[in-house]
């Protein structure tokens, strides 16, 4: 019963230590621009005001980063930025075209 509470002590000390590592070497890598690390920031906009009628314009940029290593000198890193966008009409009693499912034609 002991032995078995001390493997139990030592893995769960050992966990903390490699968690503690591995908080750091995140927050390095979180630090480094060319790091090879996955992130998926968004960022949100509003815009007061807008257009003639005075309404909010809403924006979403969703901005993967996606590194790809080709060998061990050269890592092609992506950036793509996909805005979403909430438009205020343009004028009073224009509304903008539902957008169409796939199906429906």
């Amino acid at each position: 019963m002991i032995r078995h509470s001390v493997a139990w002590v030592r893995a769960a000390l050992t966990t903390s230590v490699r968690g503690q590592q591995d908080a750091s070497s995140l927050a390095k890598a979180a630090q480094n621009p060319v790091a090879s690390m996955i992130s998926v920031p968004f960022r949100y906009n509003a815009n007061f005001d807008s257009g003639p009628l005075k309404e909010t314009q809403h924006i979403l940029n969703i901005q993967p980063v996606y590194p790809i290593d080709l060998n061990p000198q050269w890592n092609l890193i992506t950036r793509t930025i996909v805005p979403l966008i909430s438009q205020p009409a343009f004028a009073a009693g224009i509304v903008a075209p539902a957008s169409r499912s796939s199906g429906a034609r």
